[in-house]
């Protein structure tokens, strides 16, 4: 209920309840005065105790009583009248939210079950019952928060031990994989975990490059340019003129790549490395390619000066190729364990662990993958049988870098199904990565922003002015020199900042502020999920711990008859997954203890490359899966 409409309940009730008693007197007074009785004799049980006599008179208690509830009804008006504040709006509206105007608006959730969105909040304290700010309608979400401030155990961690759909997580401490993962299997999900640097070496694989290698090959070159855009970033302004020069050549590098069969990342690198000068290698890979846009970019970079090629490359290598020098990473990106278009129709939840001393190590890395990720589910729209929406949750997200492909992405996203939270420290973070421009790309669509205490000048700042003024009615008393009725009084409206950036610094340990687009702002309570009673619950009753897709489960895929044929495990499992020569033909053959079934030929046909999903449908389902 709004303000007004608690003001309107308040003075009615009370104004009715005080009117309750002149209204009775008022009511036995017409039945004396009728009666000719004594009007100094009456009191509150009057009207009562002359019912009899003033029966004899047609209409006459039914006329007391309509005088009595008449002035019981004046004395409530009176009372909403005295309570009534005017809206003052000359120097602004500016309010929080309330609670009802929220669920109208379908932005919060009472219970758990009701869940269908992240979490960002509660209208009450942890430990309450309050409910969850939470929306399936909010399609992005921007969290601003500095270290310490409780982003992880209050929207984080809640939301991926209640998200209904798929989740693709940058875990820089890996701790959201070992306290949600066994809760994201239990909803149904395949959980993968992509950490190339595990002590235990254990990790699931993606390799960027699959996209290149499935296109057509008229559009290759420009597949591999735009893996090239989203992994070779600029290191500093005195290298931008050079970057595009350097994606050209990693394309350029990557056409030879799949020509070679060696579909990887890895490979480029290799080729870029061998022995000889820069100019007489790009010279050789230009006799090698079939491919006439490819030729074209290594002779006009081959022919440049030697100190001029030696710059594009060095961008390269320092803008993000160097990373693949590193046998982890060459490990982690040589094959592909998930398709995140898959996600829609077949849940799973992605976990990409990165301590934080490795995390600026592998950013070209992950940078890539969130960026090739995001792209693929833009460029097609969820059907009937994509049930599934698919939430990307990047924490540190100004650390990695900047990320044009997804700045670009986040504007046409909204109808395949792909949701995006972005956490950051704090606004000027975001603005340093991105620039002033960027930065309200990423905030303008992100239909909710929320702050918990920042520490920055900006945030504060920039949240307070967002939220605007609302206007209040100002008194001012003055008086003359002389004479003591010389006093006036005089009353003004002024506009004064519903919170002030002082305010917001010091929110306290406990509550935060959101902006929802067309909503007013809400004043809400963090979560804290070891606090609150059903998330609680949800994460004490996990079971099973460690990966549930076991590293290496996947189907060795090997041409039959082939060199590269292995042996497979029968009882424990395959072997490390063969890899099939791209453009060979073979029939492939999945094989395990139970089944060995030819599934598809990896070649180029009619312009598009039959991939590996029929294998993984196989091994999931049986062979009737070919069948259908």
């Amino acid at each position: 209920m709004t303000r007004r409409g608690q003001d309107i309940l308040l003075g009615g009730g009370v104004g009715l309840m005080v009117g309750i008693l002149p209204g009775l007197l008022a009511a036995g007074a017409v039945v004396t005065w009728r009666l000719g009785g004594d009007l100094g004799e009456i009191d509150l049980a009057t009207y009562f105790r002359t019912l009899p006599a003033a029966a004899r008179w047609e209409g006459l208690p039914t006329t007391a009583a309509l005088i009595g509830v008449g002035v019981a009804l004046a004395f409530a008006l009176a009372g909403i009248a005295l309570l009534w504040r005017p809206q003052l709006s000359l120097h602004g509206t500016a309010r929080w939210a309330e609670p009802g105007e929220l669920r109208r608006a379908g932005l919060l959730a009472r219970r758990l079950e009701e869940v269908r969105g992240p979490i960002w909040g509660k209208l009450g304290s942890p430990k309450s019952r309050a409910p969850y700010l939470s929306s399936e309608k909010i399609v992005h979400s921007l969290v601003a928060a500095p270290t310490g401030a409780g982003k992880g155990v209050g929207v984080v961690i809640p939301t991926l031990l209640t998200y209904p759909g798929s989740t693709v997580v940058l875990d820089v401490k890996g701790e959201n994989y070992e306290k949600t993962a066994a809760r994201r299997q239990e909803l149904g999900d395949r959980v993968f975990k992509f950490a190339p640097y595990a002590k235990d070496r254990r990790t699931h694989r993606y390799n960027p490059f699959d996209e290149v290698a499935a296109a057509p090959e008229r559009r290759r070159f420009s597949e591999a340019l735009r893996l090239a855009n989203s992994l070779v970033e600029a290191k500093g302004k005195g290298t931008e003129s050079w970057v595009d020069g350097a994606r050209e050549i990693f394309a350029a590098t990557a056409v030879v790549a799949h020509e070679r069969r060696t579909p990887t990342i890895a490979a480029v690198y290799d080729l870029l490395t061998e022995a000889g000068a820069p100019g007489a290698l790009l010279e050789g890979l230009a006799a090698s390619t079939q491919s006439g846009e490819a030729r074209s970019v290594f002779n006009r970079f081959a022919g440049q000066p030697e100190k001029v090629l030696g710059s594009y490359m060095s961008v390269l290598f320092d803008g993000g190729l160097r990373l693949w020098a590193d046998p982890d990473v060459r490990d982690a990106t040589a094959a592909t364990d998930f398709w995140i278009t898959d996600f829609r129709s077949d849940p799973a939840s992605v976990f990409l662990c990165v301590s934080q001393k490795d995390l600026g190590v592998l950013s070209p890395l992950i940078r890539l993958m969130f960026q090739q990720m995001f792209t693929l589910l833009q460029e097609t729209d969820q059907t009937e049988k994509d049930k599934f929406d698919v939430l990307f949750l990047l924490d540190e997200f100004a650390s990695l870098g900047k990320m044009q492909e997804m700045g670009r992405a986040i504007t046409t996203v909204r109808s395949s199904g792909a949701h995006l939270m972005l956490i950051v420290q704090s606004l000027a973070n975001l603005r340093e990565v991105y620039g002033t421009d960027g930065a309200a790309n990423f905030m303008g669509n992100c239909e909710l922003q929320l702050f918990m205490a920042p520490t920055d000048a900006d945030t504060p700042r920039y949240v307070s002015e967002a939220i605007g003024d609302q206007t209040r009615m100002v008194r001012v008393k003055s008086w003359r020199q002389r004479g003591w009725d010389a006093a006036s009084i005089q009353e003004r409206q002024e506009g004064i900042r519903l919170i002030r950036p002082e305010q917001i610094r010091m929110l306290g340990p406990d509550a935060a502020i959101a902006l929802v687009r067309d909503q007013n702002p809400v004043r809400m309570a963090k979560v804290r999920y070891y606090e609150d009673r059903g998330l609680r619950a949800l994460y004490e009753g996990q079971k099973g711990v460690g990966p549930f897709q076991e590293i290496g489960e996947m189907p060795e895929a090997i041409p039959p008859g082939g060199d590269n044929e292995k042996k497979v495990a029968s009882n424990n499992g395959p072997e490390k997954r063969a890899e099939p020569s791209l453009d060979s033909g073979h029939d492939v053959v999945v094989k395990s203890a139970i089944l060995e079934t030819p599934v598809a030929k990896l070649r180029i046909v009619r312009g598009k490359q039959v991939d590996l999903r029929q294998a993984i449908a196989v091994y999931r389902q049986g062979p009737e899966a070919l069948r259908k």
